[in-house]
Formats: structure tokens, C-alpha cells, sequence
């Protein structure tokens, strides 16, 4: 047997009509806030966590709970979609003992799941880690998403994090951060200074977008070519952000670059030679900007 059991955790994320209306829609909508409740899943009524994240649209949020031998990590990106409607984006891992090898070696269930749901504010999302069977103790966590109203646009920018219950037989841990979500990119392809292809396209944060990279006009004639290309995070900073991204060059199908990475300032050059697969002079050019 191998050392370590990878078998599927069957986390299950779902959205469910929350029935509790649009009260909240009303006046001011630049502020969002989200219930986050932890409870058994065997019909019981007592909540084991409540939790309040308040901040301005766009706000994301992680939920890390470590109980009993079981250990969830979750991240939410959430984006608005008009007045009505959220984009929320789930990375969810998970992992829960699952006894001893016959070699005596710990025995592991692993599961990791992206999903990408669109929720109206009268909605929950509802994450089920141990799945609709997961047997033993089975947890339940509900998300109810809420328009809010804020004075002052400084108090709608304010992040707020209230523990109203904690979890008492094991330790959650939830933190919420508001950052740029949209971006676009602008790229070239060089050789010796002269701009052969260009290109430019929006990028959304933690999703892959594709550049097509096209002949300048007047320039050389040179095949086009696609980068692939995404925002994997945002650091913030003085004097300037900097944003760390991972990257690809394809031509024809073919990779150029494979799994390229780098780290700059928003709205500076990042540069890169190409002289093993384009030939001497060549260099791959790109910034990304923030998007407002």
C-alpha cells in the first residue's frame, strides 16, 4: 500500500434560497456584509460559530478551520455583478485523518475544489466539507451575503470582523482584505527595440487570460502569438503595489515559455528574453495596470 491515502473528500459548496428578502438593498449600496455560521449537520438549531465580515464591494475573505483531525483552508473572491447579484469565486481545500496504514503510517482523505457561483443577496452559499455522508461529526457552513448602507465613503471602505460565537471544539480562523480586483494587460514582443506584435486584454485576479499577440502594423512579418497570462496576487506597499503573476508564451500551440514567473511594481515592465526560442534580440514585454 502506498505510504499516503489521496482519496476524494467529497466537499460539497451549493447555494440555497435564504428567504430573508431584499431588506437590506435599499439606500446607499456601496457596503457588503457576510454571515458566516458553523453548525452540525444533523438538524440541530444551535449555531457552533457566527461570525459578521462587514467591508466594501469586493471585499474577500478566507475561512481556516482545524478540528477533531480534520483541517479546512478556503479562500472567497467576490465581485458584484450590478445591484443584485455577487460573483464568488471558492478555492476550498481539505483534509481529515484517516486512520494508520497497515505499516503504521498515517492515512490521509484529501480533497481541493475551485467553484465559481453567482449568488443574488437573498441566497446563501452553503459548504458542506465532509460532503452529504462524510460520517462522524459533519459540519455544516452557511454564507449569507447582505447589502449594506454606509454614512460616509470612509466608513463604506471600513473592514470589520465580528466573532459573535466561537467554535468551542476547535479553532476557525477568518480574515477578509479588499483589493483590486481588475486589470488589464498590455504586451509586445521586441527584437533589438523594434515592436513586432502587441497586444492588450482585461485580466481578472486569480483567473488565466490569454493576450493575443498580433502584428504591428509596418513592423517585420512575425507569426503571432498568444500569452497566457495571470494575477496571482496583489502586494501592497510604499511608494507602489506590486502584483506577482504567473505566465506562458504559446505559438501554434506550441510553449515558449513554460510555467514563467515574475513579480513588479502595477503599471512597470517586466521583461524577458527570448533569445532560446525566438532567436538573439528577441524579448517579451508586458505591464499590468490597474483597471478602474
Amino acid at each position: 500500500m502506498n505510504r499516503f491515502l489521496a482519496a476524494m473528500l467529497a466537499a460539497i459548496l451549493c447555494v440555497l434560497q435564504a428567504g430573508s428578502g431584499m431588506a437590506e438593498a435599499f439606500g446607499e449600496r456601496n457596503r457588503i456584509s457576510f454571515d458566516v455560521r458553523v453548525s452540525a449537520e444533523d438538524g440541530s438549531s444551535e449555531p457552533l460559530s457566527e461570525t459578521v465580515i462587514e467591508g466594501p464591494e469586493g471585499t474577500d475573505f478566507r475561512i481556516d478551520l482545524t478540528t477533531d483531525g480534520f483541517e479546512m483552508r478556503s479562500e472567497f473572491l467576490t465581485d458584484p455583478l450590478g445591484d443584485s447579484e455577487l460573483l464568488v469565486r471558492a478555492k476550498i481545500e481539505t483534509k481529515r485523518a484517516f486512520g494508520l496504514s497497515p505499516n503504521g503510517l498515517p492515512l490521509f482523505e484529501i480533497d481541493r475544489q475551485e467553484k465559481e457561483l453567482v449568488v443574488s443577496f437573498d441566497e446563501s452559499v452553503v459548504l458542506l466539507p465532509f460532503g452529504l455522508n462524510g460520517g462522524g461529526k459533519t459540519l455544516r457552513i452557511e454564507i449569507d451575503p447582505r447589502r449594506q448602507s454606509a454614512p460616509t465613503e470612509a466608513d463604506a471602505k471600513k473592514l470589520a470582523i465580528s466573532f459573535n460565537r466561537i467554535l468551542s471544539s476547535g479553532e476557525i480562523a477568518i480574515n477578509a482584505r479588499k483589493i483590486p480586483h481588475n486589470y488589464e494587460v498590455e504586451a509586445a514582443v521586441l527584437k533589438n527595440g523594434e515592436r513586432l506584435l502587441a497586444g492588450n486584454a482585461k485580466a481578472l485576479f486569480r483567473q488565466a487570460a490569454v493576450v493575443q499577440l498580433a502584428r504591428v502594423e509596418g513592423a517585420s512579418p512575425t507569426q503571432g502569438l498568444a500569452l497566457g497570462i495571470e494575477v496571482e496576487d496583489l502586494l501592497r506597499g510604499r511608494p507602489s503595489d506590486q502584483v506577482s503573476v504567473s505566465f506562458e508564451l504559446k505559438s501554434s500551440g506550441q510553449r515558449l515559455i513554460t510555467s514563467g514567473r515574475g513579480i513588479g511594481e502595477v503599471g512597470s515592465e517586466l521583461r524577458y528574453p527570448l533569445d532560446d526560442s525566438l532567436g538573439e534580440g528577441f524579448e517579451l514585454v508586458f505591464r499590468i495596470k490597474e483597471k478602474k
